[in-house]
């Protein structure tokens, strides 16, 4: 008896032996791995911040290596994750609350966010494209103005074949023209759309003449151009205020740890500057990141305009030092972008019900402004551009870019005077030329049905595109060097569509345009 109960307390000494060796391999690695950081300056990091976006070159200062020790000076780890650009699942991410902060244009959060009921408000613009993505074409393929340029109009025909990457920030840049130029063949799906896998891909079909045209972003516009007989179509550097990135921070961060997103802002802005400032480093890191020469991350990043402290203030958020806030750029931009996906299709109705204040949080840019401290971090923005006036003959030497779609704009009966519908149809298209158009001439054309007195016709043509004219210079305080009113009368009929009655047709022909024009590259 004394013999099993000998056995058995060896038994349960073995057991317990082994137990013990377990548990001490088990925690072992964890006290030595709390002795490290204990002794360590491990010791000093205090928590993450976790944000998300993919290798557009634009976020790079975010990822760079100068943000990394910044925050880390402070306590912080940055924890980056690329996701390749899959919007839908950053945001899903984003509201789980995975992520503090996210990256992407606008318009994507626009498309992904109502969806999580916005989790998140824009702090900070991080900056617009100005070429960086671009409709590319053979001209050959495409209708060309004099065999060399060719206009934005000429994409409107649905026998074209388009490569394009859906839900991209680049496919937004085709809606523009779409809606702003009345592209309404490309309105509807057809034979016309060629869906591809990413930037990459569309270059592949345009270089192995799948297609005829690409919507690509750098650096494959760039590798488009070196093709022969291949031109840019339509780039982000033709418009203004709509292909813009943005950093959005989740509701619950900015309520629970402010200062944590005030400090990140200020890292953020800190470390433009210092690039800025050591180029040559910048260059050699950034080439190193996108995996390019130091002479092609430098066109590259020649396509992208990058907003530092002063120009999210003044420009973005137009704030001055004492704090007045004006018309916000970014509200501008919001409900412009808006605008032109629902009239595209892309949204329903606008998600923000018109009240773009509720994904925008100036606090943060005001804060680090109006305190001073990152006061030299870049400069004001420039005034608007200054146009010199023309002669009739410098006029009609200029490059036309388009024709812009606007609605029927109404006068008074046989008269050249607006009524009030016409009048709010100029306003909606002016809002367009100043906020995303604004280095461009306008040509404002007018014509009229034909009459029976062609002398007649061409006087009241001429009368309502000055009374256009006028009502955009006094109105809305377009620089009148900037404009010329020319009536045409009867002399440029629209051509019939389709089965269109004759009483249809005739209600279109008269008709105010305006045509984006500017000086021919040197």
């Amino acid at each position: 008896m004394s013999l099993k109960r000998s056995t058995i307390g060896v038994f349960l000494l073995l057991i317990l032996g082994a137990l013990a060796i377990g548990v001490w391999k088990f925690l072992a690695p964890r006290f030595f791995a709390k002795s490290q950081v204990a002794t360590s300056d491990a010791a000093k990091i205090q928590g993450k911040i976790a944000g998300a976006g993919d290798n557009y070159i634009g976020y790079e200062f975010i990822r760079s290596s100068e943000m990394k020790r910044a925050l880390s000076q402070q306590g912080f780890l940055l924890e980056w994750t690329d996701d390749g650009g899959a919007y839908a699942e950053r945001l899903q991410k984003f509201a789980q609350g995975k992520y503090a902060f996210i990256v992407l244009p606008i318009n994507s959060y626009l498309s992904h966010g109502a969806a999580h009921k916005f989790p998140g408000v824009i702090t900070a613009v991080i900056s617009e494209s100005k070429g960086a993505d671009a409709i590319v074409g053979y001209t050959d393929r495409v209708t060309a103005t004099n065999g060399h340029e060719v206009k934005i109009n000429a994409l409107n025909n649905a026998n074209l074949r388009i490569a394009f990457t859906p839900d991209s920030p680049s496919s937004f840049l085709l809606s523009i023209p779409v809606v702003h130029f009345g592209l309404d063949q490309l309105r509807y799906s057809g034979p016309w759309r060629v869906e591809a896998q990413g930037s990459k891909d569309a270059l592949e079909k345009l270089q192995k003449k799948l297609v005829d045209v690409a919507i690509l972003w750098e650096p494959d516009v760039s590798r488009a151009l070196e093709i022969n007989g291949v031109k840019v179509i339509f780039s982000s550097e033709q418009v203004r205020g709509l292909i813009i990135d943005v950093i959005v921070f989740s509701r619950e961060a900015i309520r629970k740890r402010p200062e944590l997103v005030k400090m990140f802002h200020r890292d953020y802005f800190r470390a433009i500057q210092i690039y800025t400032n050591d180029r040559p480093r910048m260059l050699k890191e950034f080439a190193k990141s996108a995996g390019l020469s130091e002479r092609g991350i430098e066109s590259v990043l020649n396509k992208i305009d990058y907003a530092d402290l002063a120009e999210n203030a003044l420009q973005w958020f137009n704030l001055s030092s004492s704090g007045v806030v004006g018309d916000e750029q970014i509200i501008n931009s919001i409900r412009s972008i808006t605008d032109i996906m629902i009239r595209n299709g892309e949204l329903n109705a606008d998600p923000l019900e018109n009240n773009p204040f509720l994904i925008t949080n100036r606090d943060f840019v005001a804060e680090l402004y109006q305190s001073g401290g990152l006061a030299s971090l870049g400069a004001p923005p420039t005034a608007p551009k200054d146009f010199a006036p023309l002669s009739e003959g410098q006029w009609k030497a200029l490059r036309e870019i388009g024709t812009m779609a606007i609605r029927p704009i109404t006068f008074q009966q046989s008269a050249g005077i607006l009524a009030l519908a016409g009048k709010l149809e100029v306003d909606a298209a002016a809002q367009a030329l100043i906020n995303n158009y604004p280095q461009y001439r306008v040509l404002i054309k007018g014509h009229t049905s034909r009459g029976y007195d062609a002398e007649a016709d061409l006087k009241l043509s001429q009368e309502r595109a000055e009374a256009v004219k006028k009502y955009l210079e006094v109105v809305h305080g377009i620089d009148p060097d900037r404009l010329r009113a020319v009536g045409w009368g009867s002399a440029e009929p629209l051509p019939r569509l389709p089965n269109e009655s004759e009483r249809a047709y005739q209600y279109r022909l008269p008709r105010v345009e305006f045509v984006l024009v500017e000086e021919n590259a040197i």
